[in-house]
């Protein structure tokens, strides 16, 4: 029987538990540091070095975008949910699958490291948080679910060092009220540079963003009260971009902007199809219309308290910056292993700064120049526009389904290289990013989802379906892309999963409709 160990009881962890259940896989222990679930979506004012939401965050994509694909989240939820709403519907997915007792809390992998002298694959170190003591153990699979965002990513700025205020990176951001009264500058122009930035505007007269390239942003909503994800994330959406040109996708997507960006100081030099995710915000516009927001464009250099900007001859005074820069792709307890990769087979003809060991790796999940690459999984390791959690679960049941052997076993290593050097060369031409990580954790959604839906042969015959059901064919193509599509046929497959289809929007406008005091107004 194969010992599988999995690594974080965050998002990731919790759906590779429920995956290696289902596939018949008995032999799982997660190990997890924190006493709690949830991983970063559990919020806590205790700063410890691990990163958590802030206590304003809430879900930038919808609740039935973000559903787990047989557990459909209750009506009574919010819409978007808050990261309390999320640690709620994960505390009910656990009860429901029994996913607890696999869990080890309180536990913190130190190492993981090939293991030569046995039968098993890996030998992983683990220190008791609370005793202190530390012991190993074996196994044969390894699934990497503890997230990568371990080690911000901090930008060489000019004088920074010299900068006689307060700096921080977003990691250690919790709430708005240690900012009171202070003039603060965030850097940084993604969803969490904008969620803290509008969140400062709450606790001071003014707050200043600057961003290099300027960022688009969308609200969460769509006219008709849907969420903006359930209106643009359809499936006939992206058959249509394959043969529509590009400048007329983005001209239509142009409708969903809820400002002028070029008017307000953000728009970016590439358009709203550059791959490159938007932010979203439903503040931003009205805090920079209110003067209670202020955009900059790139640090030039810092001199004490005074901060420089490209193609501006003033200067500006700060009482703090807070760092929103994102994070480098960081596993501690893996160090020891990618050494062993560093100087071997996989840097043969480098010629990019990015090609390490995490940019190198068959559909962001295995390493090819292991002997078994299926031994060390890595969950979580992608960036994309649309539910993470769904793409997640994806890559938790084809990694389930290979260690239960009832599916295709992976390529040969020289095949898994020519895939890898083919997703790199699409991301270099198709995503805006400058960070490297980025580029190349890149996946288009739908297309990754897909295929690995044609690997687990859950992936729903549309042209069956368009003739024998065509009221499904439309739900499933025309209307939302909803993950519950990837049960309704194949191995463990869900019942339910069309009746949770046809369902999804009533469950979010019966949120709204469980709130209204006035009655409808009668023609």
């Amino acid at each position: 029987m194969k010992r599988v160990v999995i690594i974080g009881a965050g998002i990731s962890g919790l759906l590779a538990i429920k995956s290696c259940k289902e596939s018949d896989i008995l032999d799982i222990v997660c190990y997890e540091k924190c006493d709690s679930i949830a991983g970063l979506w559990r919020y806590t004012e205790e700063d410890n070095g691990m990163l958590t939401v802030m206590k304003t965050t809430v879900m930038n994509t919808s609740k039935e975008m973000s559903a787990i694909s047989d557990f459909p989240p209750d009506e009574s939820l919010p819409i978007y949910l808050s990261h309390k709403n999320v640690v709620e519907y994960l505390e009910k997915y656990c009860e429901n699958f029994d996913l607890k007792k696999h869990i080890n809390f309180g536990k913190e992998v130190v190492a993981v490291i090939p293991n030569t002298a046995g039968n098993k694959q890996w030998s992983i170190f683990v220190r008791d948080v609370k005793q202190k003591n530390e012991y190993t153990e074996n196994a044969d699979i390894v699934m990497i679910c503890s997230g990568y965002h371990s080690t911000p990513n901090l930008p060489h700025i000019l004088g920074m060092d010299s900068f006689s205020g307060e700096v921080i990176h977003s990691l250690n951001y919790k709430k708005a009220d240690a900012f009171t009264n202070k003039k603060v500058l965030v850097v940084g122009s993604g969803n969490t540079a904008v969620d803290i930035a509008t969140d400062l505007c709450t606790v001071t007269d003014k707050v200043y963003l600057s961003t290099r390239r300027g960022f688009w942003t969308l609200s969460r909503y769509g006219s008709n009260g849907l969420p903006i994800d359930m209106i643009l994330q359809k499936r006939i959406y992206h058959e249509f971009k394959k043969i529509i040109p590009n400048s007329l996708s983005s001209w239509f997507l142009n409708f969903y902007t809820s400002f002028d960006h070029e008017t307000f100081g953000i728009k970016p030099n590439y358009n709203l199809l550059a791959k490159l995710p938007p932010t979203f915000n439903e503040y931003l516009c009205s805090k920079i219309a209110s003067g209670c927001l202020e955009i900059f464009g790139e640090i030039e250099r810092v001199n004490g308290s005074k901060v420089f900007f490209k193609n501006e001859d003033n200067e500006h005074h700060f009482d703090c910056i807070i760092l929103a820069t994102g994070y480098g792709i960081s596993y501690p307890y893996l160090s020891k292993t990618c050494e062993l990769f560093a100087n071997g087979e996989m840097t043969a003809g480098k010629d990019h700064a990015y090609d390490n060991f995490y940019c190198h790796l068959y559909e962001n999940m295995f390493c090819p120049y292991l002997q078994k690459p299926e031994s060390l999984i890595f969950i979580g390791l992608v960036q994309s526009y649309g539910s993470l959690f769904a793409l997640i679960e994806m890559q938790c049941r084809w990694a389930a389904a290979l260690i239960a052997e009832t599916c295709e076993p992976l390529p040969s290593k020289d095949e898994m290289c020519v895939q890898i050097e083919r997703r790199k060369r699409h991301n270099l031409k198709h995503y805006a990013y400058t960070e490297t990580n980025q580029i190349y954790l890149s996946v288009d959604w739908l297309a990754y989802c897909d295929n690995i839906a044609l690997k687990l042969k859950c992936k729903p015959n549309f042209l069956r379906m368009l003739f024998k059901e065509p009221k499904l064919f439309w739900y499933c193509c025309v209307k939302s892309l909803l993950p519950y599509q990837y049960r309704i046929e194949g191995p463990n497959n869900w019942i339910h999963a069309k009746a949770a289809i046809f369902t999804a929007e009533t469950r979010i406008f019966n949120f709204l409709n469980a709130k209204r005091f006035f009655k409808k107004t009668e023609n």
